[in-house]
C-alpha cells in the first residue's frame, strides 16, 4: 500500500516504482503544479486492462492504475478553476461539474455502443482514444494560457 499526500512538483511514483497489485491513494495534486504520479502510470491502467482482457486480477489492477488519474482530477481542476477566478466560482465549478457529468454521459453511450457491437475487448483501447484527445486538448488550453484581465 502506498498513500502520498504532498505539494511534490514532480512524480513521486512512477512505473517502475510501483509493484503489481500495490494500492495507491494519492491526494497531494491540487493545483497545476504538483504531481505525485507519473501520467505515464495512469496510462499504463488502459494497457493492463487491454492486455490482460478476460483476467478478473489483471483487471483490477489496471482498473486500480486507471482511477489514481481519473477520478482524483476532478477536485483538481476545480481548485484551478477556483483560483484562476476566484469572483467566478462558484459559475465555473457548475460549469466544470456539468460537463464533466456531459464527459459521463457520452461515455456511457459509447460504452453501450460498444457493448451492443460486443466490442468489450477493446474498451481500454478506446479509452485510450479518448485519453489522448483530452491530452491534446489539455495541452492546446496551456498553450493558449489563462484569460487576459
Amino acid at each position: 500500500m502506498c498513500v502520498t499526500c504532498t505539494p511534490s512538483r514532480t512524480p513521486l511514483l512512477r512505473r517502475e516504482d510501483i509493484a503489481a497489485g500495490t494500492f495507491i491513494a494519492a491526494v497531494g495534486a491540487d493545483n497545476e503544479e504538483k504531481i505525485e504520479i507519473e501520467p505515464a502510470l495512469m496510462a499504463a491502467g488502459f494497457a493492463i486492462i487491454g492486455l490482460g482482457w478476460g483476467n478478473l486480477v489483471v483487471f483490477l489492477i489496471g482498473g486500480a492504475l486507471w482511477g489514481l488519474g481519473s477520478f482524483a482530477s476532478n477536485s483538481l481542476q476545480q481548485s484551478r478553476l477556483v483560483a484562476l477566478a476566484p469572483h467566478l466560482a462558484a459559475a465555473t465549478v457548475a460549469l466544470n461539474t456539468s460537463a464533466v457529468y456531459l464527459g459521463q454521459a457520452f461515455g456511457a453511450a459509447v460504452g453501450g455502443v460498444v457493448m451492443d457491437r460486443g466490442m468489450l475487448a477493446s474498451t481500454a483501447w478506446i479509452a485510450a482514444g479518448f485519453l489522448a484527445c483530452a491530452l491534446v486538448l489539455s495541452l492546446a488550453v496551456a498553450r493558449v494560457g489563462p484569460p487576459k484581465k
